[in-house]
């Protein structure tokens, strides 16, 4: 079976998440990458997307392929074809660009819903035909319209050989990361408010088995920790140096707890300072997720001074931080951690990577994991490192 998989703003970070997660979860997928916002997948095992999405902070949508057509003409057949036959039905158009000229189907994607839409009434059927004033169908559209209940989102990709045409079958859950963001009893706005999408992002980068031992050395107000059980990791443990993060952690796990219904009694949370991180937990850490502070929050006008200080003083606590992951890692440990870029200004972290080398860390990743949001100064750089020693 085939399936397409509609990735975020970020793709770098989408497509290296979906390599992850389908090595973690044995799916069997080959992936083709075929442009900046979608990618293809085959696999023979049972892949369930409803519940795959829920897996996922950097995919917007599964669905599945149907067939591929050499004309236009040809696509509303195929819609039909997948779209319910009673009742009322909702279903909504998306083009995606992937190898071939997108404008010639955008330009009569109004006709083709048109053409469906009286092929259903003359199937005695009413029809809703959802539009956007965007290129394509957000995941909010597609779920408050019961696109996915009571019809379908139709997605035609377009190759340069012609137009692959699929169904939508899950969108992201954003009312769920909305809630577990904003929702959530406590929030630190000064210590850094780590977005739960990223979060998970960086929890399935490790790659681990579910009972391995996860740690969050600088947990602030339990993020990690909160999309780590909800991956399924149950052997997880928070630290943090100041009382009110562990307050917040507490505080938030319980909520989830009572929200979701997710056990949380196994969670460990301590109050920590990361230097003397080898005397608060047991060294048998299979895997640290982080985001250690990244400075001060920053107005864009700051002088290459002042940044290069931040720099200084974070790049010390980073390598100090390092010599004790080292300590209570197992021999073959992930560590996925952020370290900032600030305002544009690259800094090179000689303290923090002396450190990672000596202590048998290797860089995995690609480099080219960043995650953004517009018109923010501080920029986050996900780092993965493999253990070897």
């Amino acid at each position: 079976m085939t399936y397409f998989f509609v990735l975020g703003n970020n793709t770098e970070l989408s497509r290296a998440e979906l390599d992850a997660v389908n090595n973690r979860e044995g799916w069997g997928f080959t992936f083709q990458h075929i442009s900046e916002s979608i990618s293809f997948g085959d696999t023979s095992k049972d892949f369930k997307p409803t519940e795959a999405i829920n897996l996922f902070g950097g995919i917007i949508k599964i669905g599945r392929i149907l067939e591929s057509v050499s004309t236009i003409e040809d696509i509303p057949s195929v819609a039909l074809e997948e779209l319910p036959q009673e009742g009322k039905v909702f279903f909504g158009l998306s083009t995606y660009a992937a190898g071939g000229e997108i404008k010639s189907v955008q330009k009569k994607e109004k006709n083709i819903g048109m053409s469906i839409k009286k092929a259903l009434k003359e199937a005695g059927l009413s029809a809703r035909y959802v539009t956007s004033k965007e290129d394509v169908l957000s995941s909010v559209v597609v779920e408050t319209n019961k696109l996915l209940t009571k019809g379908g989102e139709v997605v035609m990709c377009v190759l340069k050989d012609g137009v692959t045409i699929g169904i939508t079958e899950a969108v992201q859950p954003f009312e769920k990361f909305g809630e577990r963001d904003y929702g959530r009893p406590a929030r630190d706005s000064f210590s850094g408010m780590l977005p739960p999408k990223l979060a998970l992002m960086m929890v399935n980068f490790l790659q681990l088995p579910k009972e391995a031992v996860v740690l969050d050395p600088f947990c602030g107000s339990g993020t990690i920790l909160q999309e780590s059980l909800l991956v399924g990791y149950t052997n997880c443990i928070g630290t943090d140096i100041s009382d009110k993060a562990i307050k917040d952690t507490h505080a938030n796990l319980e909520w989830l707890k009572e929200d979701v219904n997710v056990e949380t009694k196994t969670v460990q949370v301590k109050k920590c300072d990361v230097k003397n991180l080898d005397d608060c937990v047991e060294k048998n850490i299979q895997g640290i997720v982080t985001e250690p502070f990244l400075g001060p929050p920053l107005r864009g006008k700051e002088s290459t001074d002042f940044i290069r200080n931040i720099y200084n003083d974070l790049d010390k606590l980073y390598a100090v931080s390092v010599q004790q992951f080292s300590k209570v890692c197992t021999k073959e440990a992930r560590l996925v951690i952020v370290v900032p870029l600030l305002n544009e200004q690259k800094f090179e972290w000689p303290g923090f990577f002396s450190e990672i080398e000596s202590a048998g860390f290797k860089r995995t990743d690609t480099g080219s994991l960043v995650y953004a949001r517009e018109g923010q100064h501080i920029k986050r750089i996900i780092m993965v490192f493999q253990k070897n020693a």
